[in-house]
């Protein structure tokens, strides 16, 4: 069945919803406690328009309609989990089984944002700890 293309400014629209959906998702899921995941996890994204407009003209792809868009958006997921994944293992060594040891909470905030480097722009997602 073919879709109706949408236009740029739908297709940003789209890109800005599955970012804040990833935002949510990682805020209010364990999907981060396979690695310790305790603490706050909070989603950023600086410079809205021009980083969801690049999300979708980069992923957008009219056969698939918004299925390709939130595919390109949940790269994003993966670039997270993969530092999150990172950042807990290099914060919480093993425990050392003392009794009543706890492990410590993470609070983190990712940031997504477009930036231009080389003649080309690219997202870029950045882990900081509090």
């Amino acid at each position: 069945m073919p879709f109706l293309p949408f236009s740029k400014a739908e297709a940003a629209v789209l890109a800005h919803k599955f970012l804040l959906n990833i935002g949510d998702h990682i805020a209010k899921s364990d999907i981060l406690a396979p690695a310790g995941g305790k603490g706050n996890v909070r989603l950023s994204v600086e410079n809205d328009r021009r980083t969801c407009t690049y999300l979708a003209e980069t992923g957008y792809d009219v056969k698939f309609g918004a299925r390709s868009i939130e595919q390109e958006v949940s790269k994003i997921l993966v670039d997270m989990v993969g530092q999150y994944l990172a950042f807990a293992t290099a914060a919480s060594p093993a425990c050392s089984g003392h009794p009543g040891e706890k492990e410590k909470a993470h609070d983190v905030t990712f940031t997504v944002k477009c930036r231009r480097a080389d003649g080309c722009e690219h997202v870029l997602v950045s882990l900081d700890s509090y």
